[in-house]
């Protein structure tokens, strides 16, 4: 069985995008033969129309396409180039693809958002079938009335030809279902690498409780409220340092002055984005994981935290709620700095209540690269099967 795995996000030289999706990647390709299309803009000043980087990568055949997005200044004709050269790129690595692995039998298409119009042409022109995983908040149904007709009209198209679709969290299965956009709908989530992410020593208690945020520190992650929770930690008799791991120039710049004012000194210390490993190796050092996102569709940080054993706090939005149960971290009611202090507090009061061998089971049974991967051998197998009867598909659970 080969397929195509078709990304809207992966990471490449422009920005460090869905490294989520190159993780799913790497698993399906332990069920079947996966070579990778992905595309991004890149408007340095040496670019052609479009170009094509053919890499190997842990096994995976992967073709990035970069096409120039800056061109003439004409609304309709600037709109039309651009078109142009995101889909003469990606049929130009389509090809490469062919050549290099052969005929495909299926596309997997991660997120309708960006690639989805070329999924749906190779459906139609090729007879490639293809299936769907889901991670954007774009179906958050509040967000998604409020898109054009058009584009609500493309997600439904998109997704009601897909042979098989999945979804990160039931959070985002319960969107889908309530706009009716998929009849047919499974939970696939996000997977995380049990071998690199793994309890370290005991922390030991007393002393200074080290505190990490993860995130692409972007504003809707709320980092300034977590800021200016630690002098109301002081104030409440614990000492405790932030490290924040992501990089975002113009919105750490903002993070750098507010932890200035606040008179933060050697208690907030700012690492920019780190590799996976790091990652790793930072959340083995912390106490716990503190996070303060307005949305999630799934917190991929959070497991990642849970397999290396220690607690996370954070707001109880989105798909959080599903994967925080009892004995896990602490659920906030609100973003204030009040009450990510007391969720903190509490937490450190109970932390002999999270046992670290616990958190990481719950993340081996449901978010390893072995759970992952039985997902994806029955999303593919289902997709491959021809259905007995066209439009009588139900949503599963």
């Amino acid at each position: 069985m080969k397929i195509l795995f078709l990304a809207s996000y992966f990471p490449n030289r422009v920005r460090f995008a869905g490294p989520f999706i190159k993780n799913h990647a790497r698993v399906a390709g332990r069920v079947a033969e996966v070579s990778v299309l992905t595309i991004d803009r890149d408007d340095s000043a040496h670019m052609k129309p479009y170009e094509l980087v053919y890499t190997l990568e842990e096994g995976l055949p992967t073709v990035r396409v970069y096409y120039r997005h800056r061109c003439l200044n004409l609304p309709l004709l600037r709109s039309l180039i651009r078109f142009s050269r995101f889909f003469r790129g990606l049929r130009a690595g389509y090809r490469m693809l062919r050549e290099k692995s052969g005929h495909f039998d299926l596309v997997h298409l991660n997120v309708v958002e960006q690639t989805g119009l070329f999924a749906l042409w190779l459906s139609l022109t090729r007879g490639l079938p293809y299936v769907v995983t889901e991670h954007s908040s774009v179906y958050v149904p509040e967000d998604f009335r409020r898109q054009s007709r058009f584009k609500r009209l493309f997600h439904r198209i998109c997704l009601r030809r897909a042979r098989e679709i999945s979804v990160v969290s039931r959070y985002l299965q319960n969107c889908l279902r309530e706009l009716n956009l998929a009849e047919r709908c499974r939970v696939v989530p996000n997977v995380v690498d049990t071998r690199r992410f793994f309890p370290g020593e005991p922390r030991p208690p007393g002393g200074r409780a080290r505190l990490l945020h993860v995130s692409n520190l972007k504003p809707l992650k709320g980092v300034e409220q977590i800021l200016r929770t630690l002098p109301l930690l002081t104030a409440a008799g614990r000492d405790t340092e932030l490290h924040i791991l992501g990089e975002s120039e113009e919105y750490e710049k903002e993070l750098r002055g507010l932890s200035g004012d606040l008179g933060l000194g050697e208690r907030v210390f700012f690492h920019g984005q780190q590799p996976a490993e790091a990652v790793a190796a930072r959340m083995r050092e912390s106490h716990m994981l503190v996070l303060n996102s307005a949305f999630e569709t799934f917190g991929v940080v959070i497991t990642e935290a849970l397999a290396c054993g220690i607690p996370v706090v954070a707001p109880a939005t989105g798909a959080i709620p599903e994967q925080l149960q009892e004995g896990r971290g602490f659920l906030l009611r609100e973003r204030s700095a009040e009450a990510i202090c007391s969720a903190i507090c509490h937490v450190l009061d109970h932390y002999a209540d999270y046992d670290p061998q616990v958190l990481r089971r719950y993340v081996q049974a449901h978010f390893s690269e072995e759970a992952v991967e039985q997902a994806f051998r029955a999303l593919y197998a289902s997709a491959l099967t021809p259905p007995a009867q066209e439009g009588t598909h139900q949503i599963s659970n």
